[in-house]
């Protein structure tokens, strides 16, 4: 029995001494007047709960990760073989993309602790006070939670080490593939996260897009925009920007650095040591992109990987992608 009601799980598929829990609500949906707002709480049920189906992915363009997609209906993060080694697993879905970490100066002003962004962290600290209030129920030590994550995963991981919002809600952390900085830029000169400045005009290029001038609505009215514009320019913006260089240019929505959620950057932080005091084990999943690398490789990109490659593997490229 949870704090919210009765829940009803199922066994395992391919252990059966494994019983699965699957969508659990930690909080309220963040639609219509809850939308880009912190998380709510749930309301209470009187029935038992059937849990032998995940709840809705939260909306997103199509691909996932790096802050854009993914759920935990995913069949690779369903927990069963961890569970089969006495580990008590549990994955959670946040807001991502534009819904997930968009910041806007109507949304900031509309807020009494004057912030926006960073809903999708916001979600994850939510689900964890959750979690530790309720996984003893479930044969979980609420004084032994580790997180873990891989990609956009790890950065956030590494990111909750970092806010004193996650203070003492975790012992421990797993990160894969992913941190505090941009893994695509090897000199550390871009991280994982935007300034409200920064993060606040590229919202307005966002909307811009769609002749949606915010000085002429409210934040009542920019909740109230219908979902698919959203979602399809949010597409839109992450496949050009995936486009453009080989590599790719960091996605448009991400953590942003908002003196509440993530008080100051990585290295100020640690200077300063005021991280929260939690074991980390990190490292690096076998070939990241090499899972799904189709978004990332386009007709112009080939071009490019062919230009810096060596005159001898020119055609042997070529003929191999084009």
């Amino acid at each position: 029995c949870t704090e919210n009601g009765w829940v009803k799980g199922y066994k395992g598929i391919n252990f059966k001494e494994i019983t699965f829990f699957k969508g659990i609500p930690y909080a309220s949906p963040p639609i219509n007047e809850f939308r880009w707002k912190e998380p709510q709480k749930v309301n209470n049920w009187n029935n038992i709960l059937d849990c032998s189906n995940y709840g809705s992915q939260c909306p997103q363009p199509i691909g996932n990760g790096a802050f854009t997609g993914g759920s935990s209906s995913d069949p690779t993060f369903d927990g069963e073989y961890l569970s089969s080694k006495g580990i008590v697993y549990v994955s959670i879905n946040y807001r991502i993309g534009a819904l997930g970490f968009m910041a806007n100066k109507l949304l900031r002003e509309d807020n009494p602790k004057n912030i926006s962004g960073n809903y999708g962290l916001l979600d994850q600290i939510y689900a964890l006070n959750w979690i530790k209030r309720n996984i003893e129920e479930f044969g979980g030590d609420s004084n032994k939670i580790t997180i873990g994550g891989q990609s956009a995963g790890a950065a956030s991981v590494y990111l909750l080490s970092l806010s004193p919002l996650a203070s003492n809600l975790f012992k421990g952390v797993i990160s894969e593939s992913g941190g505090v900085m941009y893994p695509r830029d090897p000199q550390s000169m871009y991280s994982w996260h935007y300034t409200v400045e920064e993060a606040e005009q590229k919202s307005e290029q966002f909307l811009s897009k769609k002749n949606i001038n915010t000085k002429q609505i409210t934040a009542k009215q920019l909740r109230q925009l219908p979902l698919n514009i959203i979602i399809e320019q949010n597409m839109i913006i992450n496949n050009d920007n995936t486009r453009n260089t080989w590599y790719g240019n960091p996605v448009l929505f991400h953590p942003i650095l908002d003196n509440y959620v993530i008080t100051n950057t990585y290295e100020e932080i640690m200077e300063k040591g005021l991280q929260n005091k939690v074991n980390i084990l990190m490292g690096y999943t076998f070939d990241e992109y090499g899972a799904s690398p189709s978004p990332y490789v386009a007709n112009n990109a080939i071009r490019e990987i062919t230009r810096i490659s060596s005159n001898q593997w020119a055609n042997l490229w070529l003929n191999i992608f084009q």
